[in-house]
């Protein structure tokens, strides 16, 4: 109700087909709530004013920024670790809301006929792999920051940090990971040598599946830093891309040969940067 208000305060008066209208109405949101200012969601009055051509259109818009501007923000940095590695994304997300709700954390929802909690992940984890880095915003209705750590989690989910967000998710590029590979026969310095010489040729075409079919996209721009270290097991390290495109453990695996393939990986990331390798948070 609170936006409801709000907008409706907003647009009265304001002309339904009159571009300067709604921008006089921008200009006096900016200016009245000191909007600009105060947050990172920021709006362009005049470019809105140039693709916005009617009221509904306008009043939604000017609906979604301000739930945005009431909306406190806290970005959680967790640990998905050991048995929390077969939790899918979506029970991950109903573990998390239940947790919050034990916790007396009154998280932010969506308005209509389905509402749903304001929770979002960064790059959601494969089933089967391991993350220290993982990123989750969710939206309060209080300042909880100083209750995040009150919460309870299955073993295996630790949250790490709490804090306020800045930068957005799109600007996440690099990962670095760690990939257990696991072999049923002996490792030798050959298959060291063999695994070390695919990963560094100068094409890696693999078959990627993605929403329209499989493609074929060549990976070796996305893949870099390879090494690998050797123990009872082969360990490789690396910084792949995160997303766009999002390299994943099928990508990894289908650059070997079917000789070379482990008979199983497990891929644990370790950290995520953006395009320049400096530290996301």
């Amino acid at each position: 109700m609170k936006a409801c208000r709000g907008t409706l305060l907003l647009y009265e008066g304001v002309d339904c087909n009159c571009s300067e209208g709604i921008r006089k109405t921008f200009n006096g949101f900016s200016q009245h709530t000191n909007f600009a200012v105060n947050t990172s969601f920021h709006y362009s009055a005049s470019a809105l004013a140039g693709t916005i051509k009617s009221f509904p259109d306008a009043l939604w818009t000017v609906t979604k920024i301000w739930m945005e501007y009431n909306m406190q923000k806290i970005r959680l940095r967790y640990a998905k670790t050991d048995k929390a590695m077969y939790i899918s994304h979506l029970d991950l997300m109903a573990t998390m809301q239940r947790a919050f709700l034990r916790a007396g954390i009154k998280l932010k929802y969506s308005e209509g006929f389905n509402p749903h909690p304001y929770m979002s992940v960064a790059l959601p984890l494969s089933v089967g792999n391991e993350s220290l880095c993982e990123l989750m915003d969710i939206a309060v209705e209080d300042d909880a920051l100083t209750d995040i750590k009150k919460i309870k989690l299955p073993e295996g989910i630790e949250v790490l940090e709490a804090y306020k967000p800045v930068r957005k998710f799109n600007e996440i590029t690099w990962a670095e990971i760690t990939g257990s590979m696991y072999y049923e026969t002996k490792i030798s310095d050959m298959l060291i040598e063999t695994l070390a010489k695919c990963y560094s040729r100068q094409n890696i075409v693999v078959s990627k599946r993605t929403k329209r079919g499989n493609k074929d996209l060549d990976i070796a721009p996305y893949i870099k830093n390879v090494s690998f270290d050797v123990t009872d097991i082969i360990t490789m390290n690396a910084i792949i891309s995160a997303q766009n495109p999002t390299i994943s453990t099928d990508d990894i695996m289908n650059a070997l040969n079917d000789e070379n393939k482990p008979e199983y990986i497990r891929i644990k990331r370790i950290e995520i940067y953006d395009s320049n390798m400096v530290l996301f948070k």
